[in-house]
């Protein structure tokens, strides 16, 4: 869960959450939702993306997800949508696969959720 993890390398690094917001431009308030035990608050795919690059580390590892390495099971989770990206999901390779089956459940994960 980003908030833990967020946290936790915060900790280690040994930065405040006044510094890490001016770090990645945002307010310490904004740290603080992020790291909310009890209703966390989902930043921007960009702001993840700032997050990840400071602490160096990948997206995946911040918001706690396992990497799907077998092509058939990426094609079974997205065939609800391949015909509406792409059509034919043969021709896309395994990287652009998982790509689209990320970006799919982050959208998911977003509801209901205003950064």
């Amino acid at each position: 869960m980003l908030s833990t993890k967020l946290k936790e390398l915060r900790k280690a690094n040994k930065i405040t959450q006044e510094q890490l917001a001016e770090i990645i431009g945002v307010e310490r308030s904004s740290i603080g939702k992020y790291e909310s035990p009890t209703k966390p608050v989902m930043p921007s795919p960009d702001i993840i993306t700032r997050i990840a690059d400071y602490f160096n580390v990948s997206v995946d590892y911040l918001l706690d997800r396992e990497m799907i390495t077998d092509t058939s099971k990426i094609e079974e989770e997205l065939s609800g949508v391949e015909f509406a990206l792409y059509g034919e999901i043969h021709d896309l390779t395994d990287e652009e696969l998982q790509d689209i089956l990320s970006y799919v459940k982050f959208k998911k994960s977003q509801r209901g959720n205003n950064v």
